[in-house]
């Protein structure tokens, strides 16, 4: 193998503890659309829990209906869908907790010889404002944010073509290739259509798929990759 390709969200920085971080900042500005019986904590596990639980299956529309349905917001003061969606952009743009184990081992791989590119669906802004915060942007040979509006492509995993470029920029046989996500259709299905070794890195949501296309390689943090090297 000569190469890895990694997704970013819940991969090589701390979705879960970048969500409870922004929680914590901004509880005393958004706590009048929280339930009024929640403090600080009950509202970070609440929200992280449902988000894990139905982001993956149902999008973003279905975490805001799950969180109104099981009362999390405020039933006198319920922020509309926009709101939500706009406030938890906003802030990933600002704040972003990484994964310790992240630079050390990307720098680790390239100092082996191995080709390192990043390939994550997004608005091309967004996703270089994590990095920049990340520290990660050196880290890589290539970098292809997909996105049919504001991406470097326009195509968007799990889409094979969004797979095929990153491997042509590379210059290495997509076979050659581990390709390292969290989502089990944008990420392991995806990759593996387009040729790549699929290697699962385990959130806290639950698999959705039919568990023989749960990838031979799973870990639940980019730490196991090291039984990968030189094979």
């Amino acid at each position: 193998m000569r190469g890895f390709v990694f997704d970013l969200d819940n991969t090589l920085y701390d979705r879960y503890g970048t969500l409870a971080e922004i929680l914590r900042l901004d509880y005393e500005k958004i706590k009048g659309y929280i339930n009024p019986g929640y403090n600080m904590e009950r509202c970070i596990r609440h929200f992280c829990h449902t988000e894990s639980l139905y982001v993956l299956t149902l999008g973003w529309e279905g975490v805001y209906q799950r969180l109104i349905e099981e009362h999390f917001f405020n039933a006198d003061c319920c922020p509309t869908y926009k709101m939500m969606v706009d406030y938890y952009y906003k802030r990933i743009s600002e704040v972003a907790v990484p994964l310790p184990s992240a630079r050390g081992f990307l720098e680790k791989l390239r100092q082996n010889g191995y080709k390192t590119g990043l390939l994550t669906n997004g608005n091309r802004t967004l996703q270089y404002k994590k990095l920049d915060r990340l520290g990660l942007e050196s880290c890589f040979d290539v970098i292809v944010c997909a996105s049919p509006k504001d991406g470097d492509i326009r195509f968007r995993k799990p889409e094979p073509e969004a797979f095929s470029y990153m491997a042509d920029r590379l210059g290495v046989p997509a076979e050659q290739l581990y390709y390292v996500g969290d989502h089990p259709v944008n990420d392991v299905r995806g990759s593996r259509m387009a040729g790549y070794v699929p290697v699962w890195i385990r959130s806290q949501s639950p698999w959705p798929l039919p568990n023989d296309e749960i990838p031979a390689y799973s870990f639940d943090d980019i730490s196991g990759l090291e039984t990968l090297l030189n094979r």
